[in-house]
């Protein structure tokens, strides 16, 4: 089993790596060749957006996944779940749709502050983007539930952060980069969700035609509907920065922040990578309720995913100004907010698994609280903040939140589950990464580093001192089964 999560984890990391690397260097493109404010009108656009899609979606896109996984040997029950996720949610995705676009005047005007008639533009077009967003989200994680990731990354990371970049290049050069802002997203997502149908087809043998034809099961929306709102409030919890900086302050402020929230993302991209796959597992070990195996591999993801997530956040904390210049002079200011929400992101990766774990194992509705007092708590302080320091202070209520939020799925999936996500073997890629920060800066190495070059340069000496001090310190049974594994395959296919 730990050989499936290591294998899908890597496809995963590898597919959502190659996704967020084109989706950082569309967003360099836009900050370096349109600037800050139109780089602000696409980021305020995306998020709420963003917000409308995962209303749609009813929580279905995480539904589908649970009940495709726990029998995936039963066909017709597999087409009356992604039937009833796609009838379900094309339905809710039309009604957001025509809300957000007859809504779009007065967020812009009135919530936004924004005199600029462009931003309106965004939000209606954006708006047309949404029942093919829902289609391609149901669509995918329908795949991820007979425990493969390679479809939804392939159309979800690769392909559609291609088109992504592709169409906004496209457009940019023959039209205009406003154009480019305002189509890009909406052609990515039609073409994306008829891809995805497509692969369904062909790889599964579900047409549409049976989706069409397939009975409704309404336990997938009961199950569901606790998730929508847990879905919707975890999705502003991410966004709530953008949407009250541009509250409080303006568009190109959104448009100096989104750069930082964007790289520190980054980080976020390992533990969705481990989460993906770790979901359906666990999920299937709790209905034949093995709880020694859940306990077990709750403690092994989140050690690799520690081992994999620290030198990221070293070499990020170790270069923070140097890393925002590659956006243009004007955005090495945020630094500071940068550190911060690298952190955040890093608290996310640690803790994360345990929202993963308490919605797989019926505690959806405690995953749901969890997240409303979150979200409180950054409303709050992003409102007393935002005001007197600016991105920072939005930056400092994302980490309160975040951390709080970890702290206590930690403490329930104790008590409620009996799920122990850190043991001393946990600890070892802490103590590793404490270690290389210290080295490294303490030996003024970034003292050298200059330009995208140097950054590249640092981030591979910082991984090969950590690999080395964890090394030292001493890899686990399953680490070493898979290095043991991926150097045998090596060899059998050089001497191939």
């Amino acid at each position: 089993m730990q050989d499936k999560i290591a294998k899908e984890a890597s496809l995963s990391f590898l597919g959502m790596t190659f996704g967020q690397i084109v989706r950082y260097f569309f967003t360099i493109l836009v900050s370096r060749l349109a600037g800050a404010e139109l780089l602000g009108f696409y980021a305020i656009g995306n998020t709420i957006t963003r917000l409308s899609e995962v209303t749609a979606k009813m929580g279905l896109d995480e539904g589908v996944i649970k009940f495709v996984s726990k029998d995936s040997s039963n066909r017709k029950s597999i087409v009356n779940s992604i039937g009833s996720a796609v009838k379900i949610s094309l339905l809710g995705s039309v009604a957001m749709m025509f809300f957000q676009f007859f809504f779009s005047d007065w967020l812009a005007v009135k919530f936004f502050n924004e005199t600029d008639p462009y931003l309106i533009l965004v939000l209606k077009c954006y708006a047309l983007s949404i029942p093919f967003a829902a289609l391609m989200s149901i669509l995918v994680n329908s795949t991820q539930g007979y425990k493969t990731l390679k479809y939804k990354i392939l159309v979800a990371e690769v392909l559609n952060s291609s088109f992504l970049l592709t169409f906004f290049i496209f457009l940019g050069t023959f039209f205009s980069y406003k154009i480019a802002i305002l189509f890009s997203p909406l052609s990515t997502m039609v073409v994306a969700s008829m891809l995805i149908g497509l692969l369904l087809y062909r790889n599964f043998s579900i047409s549409p035609i049976d989706i069409l034809k397939s009975s409704m099961d309404y336990s997938l929306l009961s199950f569901s509907i606790p998730i929508m709102f847990a879905a919707i409030i975890s999705t502003f919890l991410h966004w709530i920065d953008i949407l009250m900086i541009g509250a409080y302050l303006n568009v190109t402020e959104v448009g100096l922040y989104h750069p930082a929230s964007r790289t520190s993302g980054l980080i976020r991209v390992i533990f969705i990578s481990f989460a993906s796959i770790f979901s359906p597992i666990i999920s299937e070990l709790y209905a034949k309720k093995d709880f020694q195996k859940m306990n077990y591999y709750f403690k092994l993801v989140t050690r690799w995913i520690l081992i994999v997530t620290i030198p990221v956040v070293i070499l990020f904390l170790l270069v923070p100004e140097k890393i925002m210049l590659i956006f243009g002079p004007e955005f090495s200011t945020t630094k500071s907010t940068f550190s911060i929400l690298v952190l955040s992101a890093f608290s996310q990766a640690m803790f994360g698994l345990g929202g993963s774990a308490l919605v797989m194992t019926g505690h959806s509705k405690i995953n749901l609280y969890n997240i409303i007092f979150a979200i409180i708590l950054n409303v709050i302080l992003n409102s007393v903040l935002i005001p007197k320091i600016g991105l920072e202070g939005a930056a400092i209520g994302t980490l309160c939140a975040l951390f709080s939020i970890g702290i206590l799925r930690l403490v329930e999936n104790i008590y409620l589950n009996n799920l122990v996500p850190f043991s001393f073997h946990t600890i070892k890629p802490i103590i590793s990464g404490i270690l290389t920060f210290i080295v490294i800066y303490y030996s003024s190495v970034v003292n050298f580093v200059n330009g995208v070059a140097g950054v590249i340069a640092l981030a591979a000496f910082v991984s090969f001192l950590f690999v080395i001090i964890v090394y030292i310190i001493g890899f686990e049974n399953e680490e070493k089964s898979i290095i043991n594994s991926t150097i045998q395959s090596m060899k059998d296919k050089l001497d191939s």
